[in-house]
C-alpha cells in the first residue's frame, strides 16, 4: 500500500486484506499481491475504519481529520468494484445516516454477522446481519474509543 494513502487501519481474513486510508479503500483478495481502491458510493474519501463481516467489508467515511460528517458504508466482500451503500439512515433502524464526527479508527469492528460501532459521544450501534439493520444499546458510557469482538 503506498505510504501517500496515509493508512489508518487494516484487516485480514484469511487472504483478503481490507485497508482503511486518507485516500478511500484499499481490497485484496490475494493477500496483499494485487490490489483495488475504490470511493464510489462514499460522500467523502478519507476513510478512518475497516472491518470485514460475513461477506461484507464495512468502512467509515469523512471528510477529513477535523470532520464534521461522518458515516458508516458497507459492500460485498467479492465485489471490490461495487459502489458503497450507506448503513445509516431510517431504512436500516437506528443508525444515523451521519455523525456529527469521524467514526474512528477501532471504532467499527466484526465478528461473524456481528458489526458494533461505538462513537465518541458515547453511543454503541449493533447489527447482528453484517451491517444491513442497526440497533443501539442502551447504555451510558463516556467517549467509546475501541471496540473488539475477539473472543
Amino acid at each position: 500500500v503506498p505510504a501517500e494513502h496515509d493508512v489508518h487501519q487494516v484487516v485480514a481474513v484469511d487472504t483478503t486484506v481490507a485497508v482503511a486510508a486518507g485516500a478511500g479503500v484499499g481490497q485484496s483478495l490475494d493477500g496483499g499481491a494485487t490490489w483495488t481502491w475504490n470511493t464510489k458510493g462514499l460522500h467523502a474519501s478519507y476513510c478512518r475504519a475497516v472491518t470485514i463481516a460475513e461477506g461484507w467489508m464495512l468502512v467509515t467515511a469523512s471528510d477529513g481529520p477535523g470532520a464534521k460528517r461522518g458515516a458508516v458504508y458497507r459492500r460485498p466482500l467479492d465485489q471490490p468494484d461495487a459502489p458503497f451503500e450507506g448503513c445509516g439512515g431510517s431504512t436500516h433502524g437506528v443508525l444515523p445516516k451521519f455523525f456529527p464526527y469521524n467514526v474512528d479508527t477501532f471504532e467499527l469492528a466484526a465478528a461473524g454477522e456481528l458489526v458494533v460501532v461505538g462513537t465518541p459521544s458515547g453511543e454503541l450501534y449493533l447489527s447482528d446481519d453484517a451491517g444491513g439493520t442497526w440497533n443501539q444499546l442502551n447504555v451510558t458510557l463516556p467517549g467509546v474509543r475501541c471496540v473488539d469482538l475477539r473472543s
